[in-house]
């Protein structure tokens, strides 16, 4: 009777170590297959601005910060080729962060009525021609790409730039 108490001890003692071990090589797989690949990635992406990472259960949110590119969509799609390729399992979502003069605030101010509008409605033409009308109204180069499921915003002002994204409709009207 008086070796039981010293049983259980044992016993929890290990069943704790054990726990510990496995939180532990966990910690360090996923660290290792997953945490630094992706890092390598995106270090070889990310501009002054750095980026920034927020994860769920099986999901990953990037902020990157691209810096001055000349063309925001095929950075953003070779960025998601590459980052899939390191992370096939996750859910992945980029969102560039930009660099903002008060230039390119009004300019995304100018344009952002005929941008919602033509995301509704599919009208991918009148809004390049609305983007270009604003750009040269304020004196910056802009410019829109639109993909099957992105149109992506991109204007420059000397150094600094504004990069967005944004998300097709599914349904609407007019040509795509």
């Amino acid at each position: 009777m008086g070796l039981q108490p010293k049983r259980i001890v044992v016993v929890v003692v290990t069943a704790l170590l054990t726990f510990g071990l496995l939180y532990a090589g966990q910690h360090l797989y996923v660290d290792r297959s997953q945490n630094r690949p992706l890092e390598r990635v995106l270090a070889d992406w990310a501009g002054p601005g750095g980026y920034d990472l927020e994860r769920g259960g099986n999901w990953l949110r990037v902020t990157i910060d691209f810096g001055p590119v000349p063309d925001l969509a095929a950075a953003h799609h070779q960025l998601l080729k590459e980052l899939r390729a390191v992370a096939p399992g996750l859910q992945l979502s980029v969102q560039p962060r930009d660099d903002l003069s008060l230039t390119l605030e009004a300019f995304l101010h100018q344009v952002h009525f005929q941008l919602y509008e033509s995301l509704e409605l599919g009208t991918f033409t009148a809004l390049a021609t609305a983007v270009a009308e604003a750009a040269a109204q304020v004196q910056i180069t802009a410019k829109v790409s639109v993909t099957p499921e992105t149109v992506y915003l991109q204007a420059q002002d000397g150094g600094l730039y504004l990069h967005r994204t944004f998300a097709r409709a599914q349904q609407g009207g007019g040509p795509r």
